[in-house]
């Protein structure tokens, strides 16, 4: 039986060894406090968590001996999850967004069309403008021209033109990036 919706998120697992699974002897301990307890055997280390209700966390087992800190597991976790997060975050920043054009496109559709290509801009996304001819219609290239070239000239207003123009089968591209923010511009958005 086939299971419908979304796929769970993968489960964060922690990358330090905790409570038991540690397996040195002996250990360099750090308390709840951030404070060294000096090197003590494991089955102390242990039970010294266990008695602050917190857990025994490895957190550098390459180490001589290992050192390890009696902290809530929970917020280790929570910690990797945030990190993980921001770097999806990151990934995600870098994608270029692409805007597709039709050559026979109404005057209302290409201005909102180009209305979201600068609001993509202002969050600081990169945009591939395309004008693309789909299927096997005949087209006359001035009409693609006048379009490519007015869409061009409206961003450049407002972006930097990254790449020259590109000719891959029948459609024309050009990717732009946002201007970076310049002073005048900051004070404005502050007030």
């Amino acid at each position: 039986m086939r299971v419908r919706g979304r796929p769970m998120p993968p489960e964060v697992v922690s990358a330090h060894r905790i409570n038991d699974q540690i397996t040195a002897r002996e250990v360099l301990l750090i308390d709840a406090d951030g404070q060294k307890a000096g090197v003590v055997p494991i089955h102390l280390a242990l039970q010294r968590a266990t008695e602050a209700g917190l857990d025994l966390v490895e957190v550098a087992p390459q180490a001589q001996p290992p050192v390890c800190r009696i902290t809530d597991n929970s917020k280790i976790l929570y910690e990797l999850k945030r990190k993980q997060k921001e770097a999806k975050k990151a990934q995600r920043a870098n994608e270029i967004k692409e805007i597709k054009m039709k050559p026979r496109i109404g005057p209302h559709d290409y201005e909102i069309k180009m209305r979201h290509a600068r609001e993509l801009l202002e969050e600081g996304h990169k945009i591939k403008l395309t004008v693309e001819i789909r299927g096997n219609r005949r087209v006359n290239y001035e009409i693609v021209n006048e379009i490519y070239n007015r869409m061009v000239s409206e961003i450049s207003q407002v972006a930097d033109v990254d790449t020259n123009t590109r000719q891959v089968g029948r459609s024309r591209s050009v990717i732009v990036s946002p201007r970076p923010a310049s002073p005048s511009r900051k004070s404005e958005a502050a007030s």
